[in-house]
């Protein structure tokens, strides 16, 4: 459907273009006119447009008509599906009102049974500029087709025809927030339909959106690229200027309305390089909170919920009463840390493995060593220690971006201590990275009260917090 519609549109605009270069070269006729000096073969269509009984050429959102009135400068243009061929000419409607009737001279071939397209478009659409409300998708996004069936054709040419019903070739999404949106990306991994040119060709790439008032509702005009289930996402920033990253995974069809809640909405903070740090760790609902402890490529920590810090305690898992140690490890079944089912020397984490992306779905994930460095260098970011931050009674290290475009931009990261056996010590703070060293150890970020920021090698099996990242 999409293909053929691109088709359409493409071949609408050309045929349009071609009367329009041809009128230029003529002694000042009007088109209709011009038509009737060229060829022989005239038809006169009148055709009523409305759909469900209200005259409308677009989709209704709780009641509200996106495009209430026909206007006498759009111009409708007809294919015969029958025959697959375009019709010189346009129909217009009589007048400016909600009960249209179109009317015009085409050229071409249109016969009795024939089944006929008729198309509505502008020159050009531009998914790019939208607004965010439903004002804008009216006046801005009017592509919509209608069919009709041919029930005769007199001597005279004139055509008659079943009533066309319109409907948008858009789709729209009525987009929820938790929170209230100032500017939104959308972007979709085979890239969006960014702008359709007068000349039908289109260009792909994400979509932004400002609204002139921050809102919870965001109302798209999106062009699907696939038949199938795809997963959209969502970078908004709110009034505040906070970020934050969400998706929603739906199949899109033309002349639908889609109603999507964005539930999983994570704050994060682009601290340069094309990394985006997530502003509390997995596990945690503040920048403050450790949140939970993981073994290097495990999927959920070993201790039962609410026990993150018990040290030593019984609140165990199946299987895990030895704590962090490599008895428990999945990958070292053995459990003498020297055989491994999964992962050697210099890897990187799967995403299969990957508790960053299990947990928050989406593009999140475990930094790998290379990325993290981006943090670790003193000419990109600066570094402060607090003992106490911002009052809370929690320690840890707030690391602000030097990078150009970022500058300012802030992250903090709370002392964590780690998960030892079933021990919980609290001498050091570190964050797990994707990246293996030798077949035992894995990289993490680690840092104290006294000690910079840097990234070492550590046992697999350890027990350390989490900072999720996208790039």
């Amino acid at each position: 459907m999409k293909k053929f519609s691109t088709l359409i549109l493409a071949v609408a605009v050309s045929i349009a273009a071609t009367v329009s270069c041809d009128k230029k070269e003529d002694t000042g006729k009007s088109e209709e006119g011009y038509i009737d000096s060229i060829y022989d073969q005239i038809f006169e269509m009148v055709v009523s447009a409305s759909i469900d009984g209200a005259y409308t050429k677009a989709l209704a959102e709780a009641g509200n008509n996106l495009a209430t009135t026909f206007s006498t400068t759009e111009h409708i243009y007809v294919y015969n599906e029958t025959t697959r061929k375009m019709l010189i000419g346009h129909l217009q409607p009589e007048a400016d009102a909600a009960g249209a009737t179109l009317k015009g001279k085409l050229n071409g071939t249109i016969s009795t049974g024939n089944n006929l397209k008729l198309i509505y478009l502008k020159d050009a659409i531009d998914y790019d500029g939208q607004d965010g409300t439903l004002d804008g998708l009216a006046s801005g996004f009017g592509y919509a087709t209608a069919n009709v069936s041919v029930s005769s054709v007199t001597s005279g040419k004139k055509v008659t025809t079943s009533d066309a019903s319109f409907t948008t070739q858009q789709s729209i999404a009525k987009l929820t927030f938790p929170v209230k949106v100032k500017s939104l990306t959308i972007s979709e991994p085979e890239g969006l339909v960014q702008s359709i040119a007068s000349d039908g060709t289109e260009t792909k790439g994400d979509i932004t959106i400002t609204l002139g008032t921050p809102s919870t509702e965001v109302y798209v005009a999106i062009r699907s690229n696939s038949d199938s289930e795809q997963t959209y996402f969502f970078d908004v920033k709110d009034k505040s200027g906070s970020t934050y990253q969400g998706y929603s995974s739906v199949k899109i069809a033309g002349a639908k309305i889609y109603d999507l809640s964005i539930t999983n909405l994570r704050e994060y903070v682009d601290m340069g390089f094309g990394i985006k740090w997530a502003t509390c760790n997995l596990g945690a609902s503040s920048p403050t909170e450790i949140g939970d402890y993981y073994a290097w490529g495990e999927m959920e920590p070993y201790y039962e919920d609410g026990y993150a810090k018990e040290s030593p305690g019984a609140h165990w898992k199946e299987g895990k009463a030895a704590g962090y140690f490599w008895g428990s490890y999945r990958f070292n079944p053995s459990g003498d840390g020297a055989t491994f089912t999964k992962y050697g020397a210099g890897e990187v984490l799967d995403l299969a493995d990957d508790v960053a992306r299990a947990s928050w779905g989406g593009k999140w994930r475990i930094p790998d060593a290379s990325r993290a460095s981006s943090l670790m260098k003193g000419e990109n970011t600066s570094k402060t220690w607090y003992e106490d931050y911002l009052g809370t009674g929690v320690k840890g290290l707030l690391i602000t971006s030097k990078v150009s475009g970022c500058e300012g931009n802030s992250i903090f990261l709370p002392f964590t201590g780690n998960r030892w056996r079933t021990w919980w010590y609290y001498d050091r703070s570190f964050y797990w990275l994707s990246s293996t060293g030798t077949a035992s150890k894995a990289s993490a970020l680690t840092f104290t009260a006294t000690e910079a920021l840097n990234s070492t090698e550590f046992d697999r099996f350890i027990g350390f917090p989490v900072r999720p990242v996208i790039y």
